[in-house]
């Protein structure tokens, strides 16, 4: 509970120090939120052939629970809970700025960004990157395996750019081919056209659960060549909000850092004598950032706790079938800590 305690004082901190003149005679977020009854959460689902500009495969069925955890620590339900998509970050951007949507999942925080877009992120939930999709009959263990053989990406994509600087950089001699089309990609990979496709883990993940009856024959190598993480995102003109839905996140990863399962959670919410870690009163975190005690507890019970997330939603038995890999616990040997 040491890092969890010391990120939620930092955040309260932060919060305090940081809040404007017109962030304080503003309605806060959480008060909006509760006045709708219900909490609306943007989500970016990444249709195909939309654009070529944003780098995350569809992963809304990851973000949906994380949605509901904040809904639960806030209204008490998971189900006050109002998803909307977007085909990608510009439309997204364009209802958070509109203040359609109260929080929105699918981007990759990024300093730049988040002052352009007025932003701030919470915890990043999923660690992204580019990775590549191979035939497994080729035996190819790692990407610098990848010497001698076709690779084949859409073109004008950040997978090309990334593509020819990690191959230049690394000094292995791909062959390159670009693609217009998506389903022609596809079809070249399975008939072993290509030896690989590269782009981002989620999005390859993605395009090899449609293979059906062949997925078995493709499996994404488990190095990245890059990092791209995926987080939750806020206005950046309510930093107590923003705080509310880091908490929400650290609490999910804290849970499953100590073995707490959403029915165990779900006991500590209808047991009034329980006091165990979720449960603990947190002094501060009612007239600063409006929740109740017990939030915590409520935000895991709805959702289940990272891993349990993970699980169900991407992890090797959902349709996406990905390893943990840098999306284990930081204790674990992964690269998810619940810290900002």
């Amino acid at each position: 509970m040491i890092r969890f305690g010391c990120a939620v004082a930092a955040l309260l901190v932060g919060a305090a120090i940081s809040s404007s003149a017109s962030a304080q005679t503003r309605q806060r977020t959480i008060d909006q939120v509760r006045a709708a009854g219900r909490l609306s959460c943007g989500i970016i689902v990444e249709q195909e052939d939309f654009t070529k500009s944003d780098t995350h495969g569809d992963l809304s069925g990851f973000a949906a629970p994380f949605c509901g955890a904040v809904a639960a620590a806030v209204l008490g339900d998971p189900l006050k809970v109002e998803l909307k998509g977007f085909p990608d970050e510009g439309h997204a951007l364009a209802a958070m700025k509109a203040r359609q949507i109260a929080l929105l999942i699918g981007m990759t925080p990024d300093a730049t960004g988040a002052l352009l877009h007025h932003l701030r992120f919470a915890p990043s939930i999923f660690i992204d990157g580019q990775g590549f999709l191979v035939a497994k009959r080729l035996h190819l263990y790692a990407p610098v395996d990848l010497a001698d053989h076709l690779v084949c990406y859409i073109s004008e994509t950040p997978a090309e750019d990334g593509l020819v600087d990690w191959s230049a950089r690394k000094q292995v001699a791909i062959r390159h081919h670009p693609f217009e089309e998506i389903g022609e990609m596809e079809a070249a990979l399975t008939s072993g056209n290509c030896d690989a496709i590269t782009s981002s883990v989620s999005w390859l993940a993605g395009m090899r659960s449609g293979f059906h009856a062949m997925r078995d024959q493709f499996e994404i190598l488990p190095q990245m060549i890059s990092i791209d993480p995926f987080a939750p995102a806020t206005r950046d003109d309510d930093p107590a909000w923003t705080a509310v839905v880091s908490d929400v996140v650290a609490a999910l990863v804290e849970a499953e850092r100590t073995g707490v399962t959403r029915d165990a959670a779900g006991r500590l919410v209808g047991d009034a004598t329980v006091t165990g870690p979720l449960m603990r009163p947190t002094p501060g975190l009612v007239s600063l950032l409006g929740l109740q005690d017990g939030w915590a507890a409520r935000a895991v019970a709805a959702s289940g706790n990272y891993g349990q997330i993970f699980a169900a939603r991407a992890g090797e038995t959902s349709p996406l079938r990905l390893a943990r890999g840098a999306n284990a616990l930081w204790n674990q040997g992964g690269l998810i800590d619940g810290v900002r």
